[in-house]
């Protein structure tokens, strides 16, 4: 769910000991008091003698006041790497957590927790059931989405199709929203297994469904679909008409940036030589929306990355300015080895990198 990873849940080591919970909305001041419901479409907060709802992307981060004493011992051990005895206190907080508040607003963050801790144990097939407890547990829960992927990620380590089947269909046999992203998951997996043409499908199905909150994620990986297809006849329009569009999200804008790229070095690779400039364009306003977050996929900005310094060489071949073309495409093959290190990306860019240095000599650059 893209933007929904990065919020800051605040619940790290139990720093805070106040008794009111904090929520940061994106526009207007922060809101104290309690919050008493906190589900994956949004949340409720009583505050200034008001009750306010919030959608999910109204939010930009909140914090809980009241941390159950178990799970607080558990985040002081993750952060002193103690993972055995995180593993231990994220147990006995789940079995302490009584029906109420505690169970609405922090059951779902003791799962992750446990999760979390699970993996770092390197226990994968524990970490996976508790996923699937949690799933069952947490059923309407704001980190749903999180803690799902996190699960279907660990399967897919695993090289277990079938765990994270498991995952997705328990997604899919939710209700909306759920069950929107776990299509977007099927797709996810689809695309691991390159099957573009299955994942296009699946998520040609629900990517207009704006109404809820993965239409955006579905759009995103639809582009990343047909990417992945090279059907430039379908990803140029579809492009188009994201980037006509008013306020559309950030992550949105850059995939669609880049697959507008996309379509358009295929065209000068066919001697449309107009073309390479609109790449060139399309690729540098795909840069300029920044890095997304550690934990979403780079796709979208890294390829970017990638292909515009393969439109600078094919540029500098067409211009007889294969000089000043060099300079710049190593510069971004730079960027991508070091901002992408020990990643498939890097190591496309390191093998294109070397095969432009000049005979007899490196060469490098930085971005323009």
């Amino acid at each position: 769910m893209i933007g929904r990873i990065a919020l800051a849940l605040a619940l790290a080591a139990g720093l805070s000991f106040a008794a009111d919970d904090i929520v940061r909305p994106k526009s207007g001041p922060e809101l104290k008091g309690k919050i008493t419901r906190l589900e994956i479409d949004g949340l409720t907060v009583e505050a200034g003698g008001a009750t306010k709802t919030l959608r999910a992307e109204e939010v930009a981060g909140f914090t809980l006041g009241d941390i159950p004493p178990k799970q607080r011992e558990a985040e002081t051990a993750m952060n002193g790497r103690n993972f055995e005895e995180a593993v231990k206190s994220y147990t006995t907080a789940l079995g302490e957590l009584k029906p109420g508040r505690g169970v609405d607003l922090h059951r779902q963050f003791v799962y992750q927790g446990l999760v979390r801790a699970l993996k770092a144990k390197n226990e994968p097939d524990a970490a996976i059931d508790s996923v699937m407890k949690f799933l069952k547990d947490c059923p309407k829960a704001w980190n749903y989405v999180e803690t799902a992927r996190e699960g279907i990620d660990l399967a897919m380590q695993k090289s277990s199709d079938a765990k994270a089947k498991e995952i997705i269909n328990a997604m899919r046999a939710a209700a909306d929203p759920m069950k929107g992203f776990g299509a977007i998951e099927a797709a996810r997996l689809q695309m691991a297994s390159k099957d573009f043409g299955g994942a296009q499908s699946t998520l040609s199905a629900i990517a207009n469904n704006n109404n809820q909150p993965y239409a955006t994620d579905a759009k995103v990986w639809l582009i990343r679909a047909l990417r992945g297809k090279k059907d430039t006849a379908s990803l140029d329009p579809l492009c188009k008409g994201i980037l006509g569009q008013k306020g559309a999200p950030a992550a949105l804008l850059q995939a669609a940036c880049s697959g507008l790229g996309d379509a358009l070095l295929e065209k000068a690779k066919g001697g449309d030589k107009e073309a390479i400039h609109g790449a060139i364009l399309s690729y540098a306003q795909a840069i300029s929306i920044g890095p997304p977050p550690k934990d979403s996929a780079p796709d979208d900005y890294a390829s970017a990355l990638l292909n515009i310094a393969r439109c600078y060489t094919l540029a500098g071949k067409d211009g007889g300015k294969e000089d000043a073309a060099r300079t710049k495409a190593t510069g971004y093959y730079v960027e991508v080895m070091r901002q992408f290190q020990g990643t498939e990306w890097a190591a496309v860019a390191e093998k294109e990198y070397d095969a432009l240095k000049p005979a007899g000599g490196a060469t490098d650059g930085e971005p323009k």
